[in-house]
């Protein structure tokens, strides 16, 4: 699948003057790559089984995101170990488990391997599926040890953030876009695939963008 993203323009500066939410002013800024980062997060609660258990992701979606991988990364999966961070309801491990030599999952609470062993292991491949931008540092990424990286995430197009689907305060701390995830991985990864494959299934928030962007990476 070719790259469907925009390439056209450099994000442009934007000013958020602030949301109100329950009763406080919620602001934003660019970080060093360009991402539009929420300052000051509170804590968002995902250590509940309702809001882990409320993804979307379904059989399809997990055939269609390893269809995507087979597509770009030449590689015998059998062999790899993996993890699926952020794996919330489970069904990619359950269902894509079979495909590598191990696919474990890592969530805050719930069925999980331990934070030390994420971030101990030598990964094959790490899944962060709509999950990177919820980070409150994503800096913190490049912690893990991985040859390789699939990463998806909502792709942010300057939208007004109180009328953007995925402008959710406190919960996405980081607004994203391909032009500043390049800068993120700069230096560190190489891109080897980027696009937007679950167009085919999911729901476009906007008919006439993008919605959730996709990008394989390798570790330099």
């Amino acid at each position: 699948m070719t790259n469907c993203c925009a390439d056209a323009a450099e994000i442009a500066d934007v000013e958020v003057t602030g949301v109100v939410y329950a009763p406080r002013k919620v602001t934003y800024s660019r970080d060093v790559y360009g991402f539009l980062k929420q300052d000051n997060p509170r804590r968002f609660n995902y250590e509940n089984a309702t809001y882990q258990n409320k993804q979307s992701t379904n059989s399809d979606m997990v055939k269609l995101r390893l269809g995507w991988l087979g597509l770009h990364l030449k590689e015998d999966f059998s062999k790899m170990t993996a993890v699926d961070v952020g794996s919330g309801s489970g069904i990619f491990v359950k269902e894509a488990q079979p495909y590598f030599k191990r696919l474990v999952p890592y969530n805050l609470t719930g069925d999980s391997i331990s934070e030390k062993d994420l971030y101990s292991t030598n990964w094959g491949i790490v899944f962060l599926f709509d999950v990177l931008e919820h980070y409150d540092n994503v800096d913190l990424f490049w912690n893990l040890n991985f040859k390789y990286a699939y990463i998806s995430y909502p792709e942010y197009h300057n939208t007004p953030l109180n009328t953007w689907r995925h402008g959710k305060i406190d919960e996405h701390v980081y607004n994203m876009d391909i032009l500043s995830m390049r800068r993120f991985v700069a230096g560190k990864a190489e891109i080897i695939a980027e696009g937007c494959p679950e167009e085919l299934i999911r729901t476009r928030w906007d008919k006439d963008l993008n919605n959730i962007t996709s990008v394989l990476l390798k570790k330099s």
